[in-house]
This record gives structure tokens, sequence and C-alpha cells, in this order.
């Protein structure tokens, strides 16, 4: 893993912030392990890192929207947070995800539905 200051810095508090809440979502009971959750936090954050570098543009936040949108639900599920779980140890139907959660990772913004 590169770790967290490999991440651009324009890039960094946003990213941050929706893995963060996605980790809190995850482990919404508090009976995963804490620390497979934080390799599932540094995990997921270092996938979506390379995921969102050439999708990421300050001067115009709305664009590539959509392909930085984290989606779970009863049907489909986002590969990046199904990657971290491999990574970390987790099985997915341990996390305590919502039936469907839609995350956003946009400049200046985190937003969720």
């Amino acid at each position: 893993m590169a770790g967290l200051a490999a991440i651009p810095v324009e890039m960094r508090t946003e990213l941050v912030a929706g893995v963060e809440f996605i980790k809190t979502l995850v482990n919404r009971f508090h009976k995963l392990d804490p620390v497979m959750v934080e390799v599932f936090g540094e995990t997921l954050t270092e996938i979506l890192y390379h995921k969102y570098i050439g999708h990421w543009y300050q001067e115009k936040p709305m664009k590539g929207q959509a392909y930085r949108c984290i989606r779970a639900n009863i049907h489909d599920t986002d590969e990046s947070i199904l990657e971290a779980c491999v990574h970390s140890g987790l099985k997915y139907q341990e996390l305590t995800l919502p039936k469907e959660m839609t995350v956003w990772i946009d400049p200046y913004e985190v937003s969720c539905r």
C-alpha cells in the first residue's frame, strides 16, 4: 500500500471522509474485528485513489461524478467494496451496510443516499 501520504492533497480530504463514513456503516454494531475494519478502510482508500486518479476534476466537480459513485444494494455491490473485503479478510455478508446505499466522493463534497 502506498499510504495516505501518496494521495494528492487535493483529493485526500474527501477520500478519507468518504471511506471513514463507509467504515462506520460497515461496522455499525461494532461486532467486527477493529483491525480488520482498519485494513478494510486502508485498502478501500487505496483502491478508490487508483480508480479516481484520472477522474478527479477540481475545476469541474460534477464531471466524472457517476464514475466516483459507490453503490451497494441487494442486487449489486461495488467492486471496490468487494475487493477491500478480500484484502481485509472480511466477508461481505458480515458488513452492516444498509440494504441500499449510494455514496459519491467528489471534489469538495461527499454525499450519501
